[in-house]
């Protein structure tokens, strides 16, 4: 019984094993440095899955570096602002499954004087269409009421004697 016991504990770890080793996510490292080649604190991070729009954002830590673990598989776009610096944009990163993918940027010193963002996006409401709406339907809730059911499935609770 105990060797039974022993050897379904084993398999049951080994299963958790395999389980964890299907994740389809990746790790992004993010190392931010002056154009001197000192680490920069206190810069903001955005990574942007490029088919997804999955954003994720944070500071870099004392050390200048910002750690991005699970993130999907695909393409990312980063970004990077610091007070005092011009901003960074590097597109191109493609992150494979169980990657520990490592980038390095240098800010440039300068001040962002303007900065413009493009977004589109598909309309919420198709208003040009002479398309009819499809039919809805309420649905019928019971109550205890009988008097809010309809008249085929009341009971006729008044009987006649004569």
């Amino acid at each position: 019984m105990r060797l039974k016991l022993a050897a379904f504990a084993v398999a049951l770890l080994s299963t958790t094993a395999v389980i964890y080793a299907q994740v389809a996510a990746g790790t992004i490292n993010v190392e931010v440095q002056d154009s001197s080649g000192a680490l920069m604190p206190g810069g903001t991070i955005t990574l942007t899955h490029v088919s997804s729009g999955q954003i994720r954002t944070g500071m870099t830590s004392a050390s200048g570096t910002f750690r991005a673990a699970f993130m999907p598989v695909g393409e990312y776009s980063i970004r990077v602002e610091a007070p005092g610096f011009k901003s960074k944009t590097t597109t191109g990163l493609v992150l494979q499954v169980d990657q520990n993918a490592a980038i390095t940027l240098v800010l440039e010193p300068g001040e962002v004087r303007e900065s413009v963002q493009v977004t589109v996006a598909s309309p919420l409401l198709e208003t040009n269409t002479d398309a009819p709406a499809p039919p809805t339907r309420l649905p019928w809730t019971p109550s205890r009421n009988s008097r809010s059911r309809p008249t085929i499935f009341r009971r006729n609770t008044a009987t006649r004697r004569a």
